[in-house]
């Protein structure tokens, strides 16, 4: 089954990414010292951290979230499109 454009472009844009999951890492919070991070990635597969300048705490829970929400979003759309 082929995907509408538009979600066929977010396909695109997730298949581009870092590995997942993907997850927040508060200072103080989840690890000492340093600063707050999206850990991308596990064990072997990790990737690069990424950390964003001028974030708040809601927009880096909502990053670290993506990779998953959005692949599980789009599995559920696909689903009841069939």
């Amino acid at each position: 089954m082929e995907l509408h454009p538009k979600l066929q472009e977010i396909q695109e844009r997730l298949d581009g990414t870092q590995p997942g999951p993907w997850r927040y890492y508060k200072e103080d919070r989840d690890h000492e010292g340093g600063s707050d991070f999206i850990m991308t990635g596990d064990g072997t597969k990790r990737g690069e951290d990424l950390e964003i300048l001028g974030s708040t705490e809601g927009d880096m829970e909502f990053i670290g979230h993506a990779k998953q929400d959005i692949e599980f979003l789009l599995r559920i759309i696909t689903e009841l499109s069939l």
